[in-house]
């Protein structure tokens, strides 16, 4: 079946190549809601007014200060994300423009994830939310969520870039719906598995996060090729640069661009 002209149809290599693109916003969307549900926990464990249902052991830190630490993957996609995108157009390697990034941050970002836990397991009962004795413990958590965070940020653009790369026009709203099937099933398994794990044992669901990450990179990197290099694409030698595109939009693209992006902030 051809993809050209206004052709909507999908075949069956098409959703096949959907589905294992979402593999990649599966992951990370499992391994967000993961870290959103359970590094709270460490943080405040053993402080004042905490309550949880299991075991946990963490730093006592307030809920004002978690819920900073917990808004610096937005602070990072607010300034990285947006480079990301001009940044990969301009990649020229033989794996393509978006996966050699995808390759390089994927697994250093699931490394970290699973370093996160590695903190609170250093805690003893006793010393359970008593920052001022667990600066080394605090130190590894914050480091592995920092690193975590900045790689997330790093891989996730080329990733969401990579699907109007590989579909056409006609096919691209199709193809986007699968992709966030892969992402809500994603969301799903993290509430349903991760409790369960947690309760095991309070690494599990960062060890499990980053396994799937590391397998769906796998996944990425062995069944999807790039296509070749569009000659309009944006960043191409002559072509005009992001800026340049947005001055050249009609007035009215340009009004509804605004609102779009206004609805997504």
């Amino acid at each position: 079946m051809t993809e050209t002209g206004n052709d909507s149809r999908m075949s069956g290599a098409n959703y096949k190549k959907a589905l294992l693109l979402g593999f990649g916003l599966f992951a990370a969307q499992l391994m967000w809601m993961l870290y959103n549900n359970y590094m709270p926990l460490f943080l405040q464990a053993g402080g004042q007014g905490f309550s949880s249902g299991t075991f946990t052991l963490g730093f006592g830190l307030s809920a004002t200060l978690t819920g900073f630490i917990m808004t610096l993957d937005n602070i990072a996609a607010f300034f990285i994300q947006p480079l990301m995108g001009p940044v990969s157009d301009r990649t020229r390697t033989r794996l393509g423009r978006r996966m050699p990034w995808i390759l390089a941050f994927a697994p250093l970002s699931a490394l970290a994830f699973a370093a996160i836990p590695l903190g609170p397991l250093m805690i003893s009962p006793g010393l359970s939310g008593n920052l001022a004795a667990l600066k080394g413990p605090f130190a590894i958590t914050m480091v592995s969520a920092i690193v975590m965070v900045l790689c997330m940020a790093l891989w996730r653009t080329p990733m969401f870039a990579l699907m109007p790369d590989l579909f056409p026009s006609p096919l691209r709203s199709k193809a986007n719906a699968l992709i966030n099937i892969m992402s809500g099933i994603g969301g799903i398994i993290a509430f349903a598995a991760g409790g369960m794990l947690f309760g095991m044992f309070a690494a599990l669901p960062f060890w499990f996060g980053a396994a799937v990450t590391l397998a769906a990179t796998g996944v990425l990197v062995l069944s999807i090729r790039e296509p070749a290099l569009p000659a309009e694409a944006p960043g191409a030698k002559g072509g005009p640069g992001v800026l340049a595109r947005l001055r050249a939009l009609p007035p009215a693209r340009r009004k509804s661009l605004a609102l779009l992006v206004l609805t997504v902030f």
